[in-house]
């Protein structure tokens, strides 16, 4: 066996009485509250002060340490490594190559995958998913059923929910906000309590008052540009003076939809993809 119960036991909060591991190799382990909250295969490891008990299991290559805990039904796998005072709770999934430390808590529905990384005070839960090379961190919360991912960053007290995605090289930072069913992707930055999002942007429902900001071309040539203040009717004509609506037909893999429309005075923009004229 991997592993063996010792006679070190210690009770927590709720009643809960918790066993320490020892290895193999004689290393002294954590703390789990039964055998099957770390499996007895692969080079998983229960390290320190690390807790796991209820539902919750390690398994694979999987690592926890530190003080942190892993508990109700919630599952590591994969090279996965949570540490420092992480908690992982509810269905929570932390797999692949994913880094999870600091005080970060990741809960209810939530998962971290890929090359992920999710640390400091940062949240992730709800049906939240942070994967691929995407990193939350600050005091950045990441919830519903927002998605982000590529190398895109959640930092600061930035709050990214509802629908959205975010992707690409996206910063979201300081105050920011995205919801919604926005859909934002490339290289630029959000900052503040602004929200305009650089070479990729759309809103749902955009009230009264809305005009373009337009910068850089994408990296491709698909852009969505900001919706900012100023008169709406100006930025309809702006927007069609120099972009048209790209077909469905000859949009890129990521457009994935195309919905534009006027109804007194107000802009439902989700998900639009536009190309420069020619000049």
């Amino acid at each position: 066996m991997k592993y063996t119960l010792t006679a070190n036991k210690k009770e927590i909060e709720g009643g809960i009485t918790l066993t320490q591991v020892l290895y193999e190799d004689g290393v002294l382990g954590g703390w789990i509250e039964k055998e099957s909250n770390l499996s007895q295969y692969g080079n998983c490891r229960i390290l320190d002060n690390a807790m796991v008990y209820g539902d919750a299991w390690v398994t694979e290559d999987a690592l926890v340490v530190g003080k942190a805990r892993v508990y109700y039904n919630a599952g590591i796998s994969g090279n996965a490594w949570v540490s420092d005072n992480v908690r992982v709770s509810g269905n929570a999934r932390v797999y692949g190559n994913a880094r999870i430390y600091g005080n970060a808590w990741i809960f209810d529905n939530a998962r971290v995958f890929g090359d992920a990384m999710v640390y400091d005070n940062a949240w992730v839960y709800d049906n939240a998913r942070v994967y691929r090379d995407a990193m939350v961190l600050g005091y950045a919360l990441v919830f519903g059923n927002a998605w982000v991912s590529g190398n895109a960053r959640a930092s600061e007290n930035a709050k990214v929910s509802g629908h959205a995605w975010v992707y690409g090289s996206i910063w979201v930072t300081g105050d920011s906000q995205v919801s919604g069913y926005d859909r934002f992707f490339g290289t630029d930055r959000t900052h503040g309590n602004e929200q305009y999002y650089g070479d990729a942007l759309s809103y749902s429902a955009i009230q009264p008052g809305s005009s373009v900001q337009t910068n850089s071309p994408a990296p491709t040539s698909q852009v969505t540009y900001s919706l900012m203040k100023g008169p709406t009717s100006q930025a309809v004509d702006h927007l069609r003076s120099q972009y048209t609506p790209v077909p469905i037909a000859e949009r890129e893999p990521e457009c994935v939809c195309d919905m534009f429309s006027m109804a007194e005075h107000k802009i439902d923009c989700k998900w639009i993809s536009w190309k420069r004229n020619k000049t």
